[in-house]
Parts: structure tokens; C-alpha cells; sequence
């Protein structure tokens, strides 16, 4: 994508690898392996497009692979948004890989920006101590336009006024630990439990919680009226950094419990379980 000063930005298309893509490339590459090419092929013709428009600088959101391999050797400053799977990705790899990766980047103009403290924190301390000065802490920002009131949100959903509902919102799978957010919404006293959400775990899921309503994946705006309109949303995630429905559901004014994962440590306005029990206090 390009733009001049008061211009629309112009977009450039490349060929879309069917690696990407919702629940996520590592999931959908564990469900077929030969979708590698499509992302070979994606890399390639996105390094060639840089190599032709020769930009001024380059924003490369995902590690991998816009920052490597696509972007890295371009020769332009390079801010580089780190999210949370691309880390973990990239901490897999050898220490003395990830280590020359990180230097090489930090040598050619690259600075990082992380989505949370605690992924930046950890990076550093799983690659180089020279990271930190070249990168800083942005969570991605919030788009909640028109934020409805829980009344309003409750009425367009026909819920009722005493009813006590619990949703559960992202990706089904594994490392996202679905069950365990379950398990603690359908324990506890409330009258419905939502899922917003899909994945390779929601046949299971269906199984295993056959009173829980599974809404799919849903529009973003029809997210949003449900965690508007529940009285706690669930999370049992480990692997988070600043999670953006956790994020949406204070911003709503619905009630958080979560376990303690990333900095989610840190913010008193969360309700902060043990480790596997997914229900904090109230």
C-alpha cells in the first residue's frame, strides 16, 4: 500500500496463499502442510513488489515472515509490529538462530514495536538485551465506534434483564485453552454461555458442552453486542500479550476473568484467577 500527501492510499494485491487466514497460518498449515507453496509464493512476489516501488520506510506487521524474510534486506528504515503468535513462532527457533536474526534486524534500521510489555520483555530475554533500545510498547488500538450500553446491547440481543450470561470470544484452538474457559462459565451460576468463535477444537467443544450456545465466527459489530452485553467474558489463555477482546470488554464496562497471562498481571481492573481454575473473584 502507497499514498501521496492528501491522496487515498493505493493498494497493491498479491497473490493471497490460502495458509492465511482464520483460525491462523500455524493451525491451518497443521491441517495441510502442502499450503507452504501458496506462502512461498506469497513471499516471493511481496519481496519483488518492495524491491520495484523502493518505498521510503516499510511497516512490516508479523515478524514472520514480513520482516523475515520479506522486508529484511530491502535497505530502508523498517518498524516492525510484533504481535504475540509471531513470537512464539520465532522463540521456537535455536537460540543462536533467533539471536543472529534479531542483530541483523537491529543492524539494518529496524526498530519493534510490541503489542504488550511482557512479549517485549520476554523476546529480549530469549534473543538480545540490545532490542530494547530499539523498540517500544503500542497496543494495537481499539475500534469500538458506537459502544452500546449493557440495556441496549441486552435488548437488541433479547436477553433478559436478570439473566446472567457468559461469553467466550477468539480463535478455537489449542494454545487459546477454550475448554478450560468453559468449563469455569458453565461451573459457575450463569444462565447462558455464548461462544463467539471458531476453530479445530469447536467440534469437540459442541460435544463436551452441549448446553453452551456456539455462535461461529461472527461480525465484528455482532461481537461487540455480545461482550457488551454480558455480565463477564472469559479468558484462559496463557500465551496473550494485550488481548483485544479483553481490551474491547473493559472499554464496554463488562467484567473480565481471566488466567494470569502477559500483562494482564499487572492491570488491577482485571479479575485474576489461579492457574487452571478460569473464575476469579465475584
Amino acid at each position: 500500500m502507497e499514498s501521496e500527501e492528501g491522496e487515498n492510499p493505493r493498494i497493491h494485491r498479491l497473490f493471497s496463499s490460502d495458509a492465511f487466514g482464520w483460525p491462523g497460518a500455524l493451525t491451518r498449515l497443521r491441517e495441510r502442510p502442502s499450503r507452504l507453496s501458496g506462502v512461498v509464493r506469497f513471499v516471493l512476489q511481496a519481496r519483488a513488489k518492495l524491491r520495484a516501488l523502493q518505498p521510503d520506510c516499510v511497516q512490516a506487521h508479523w515478524l514472520v515472515p514480513s520482516l523475515w524474510p520479506i522486508a529484511i534486506d530491502l535497505g530502508r528504515p523498517i518498524d516492525a509490529v510484533a504481535h504475540g503468535s509471531d513470537i512464539e513462532l520465532l522463540l521456537r527457533a535455536p537460540r543462536p538462530v533467533r539471536v543472529a536474526l534479531v542483530r541483523a534486524a537491529l543492524r539494518r534500521d529496524v526498530t519493534f514495536r510490541f503489542v504488550s510489555q511482557d512479549l517485549r520483555a520476554r523476546f529480549a530475554k530469549r534473543t538480545t538485551d540490545a532490542i530494547l533500545d530499539q523498540s517500544r510498547v503500542e497496543p494495537c488500538r481499539l475500534n469500538i465506534a458506537e459502544p452500546l450500553s449493557r440495556v441496549d446491547a441486552r435488548e437488541r440481543l433479547g436477553i433478559g434483564t436478570a439473566e446472567r450470561v457468559a461469553v467466550v470470544v477468539g480463535r478455537l484452538v489449542t494454545s487459546k485453552r477454550p475448554a478450560v474457559a468453559l468449563r469455569a462459565a458453565t461451573l459457575a451460576e450463569n444462565d447462558r454461555v455464548v461462544v463467539l468463535g471458531d476453530g479445530p477444537e469447536l467440534g469437540v467443544l459442541r460435544q463436551r458442552f452441549p448446553a453452551v450456545r456456539f455462535l461461529g465466527r461472527s461480525p465484528r459489530h455482532e461481537a461487540l453486542e455480545w461482550i457488551a452485553a454480558a455480565d463477564v467474558l472469559v479468558n484462559s489463555s496463557k500465551s496473550e500479550g494485550a488481548p483485544t477482546t479483553i481490551r474491547e470488554a473493559l472499554a464496554l464496562g463488562t467484567r473480565v476473568v481471566s488466567t494470569p497471562c502477559s500483562d494482564l498481571r499487572t492491570r488491577d481492573e482485571l479479575y485474576v484467577s489461579g492457574d487452571d481454575a478460569g473464575v476469579g473473584p465475584g
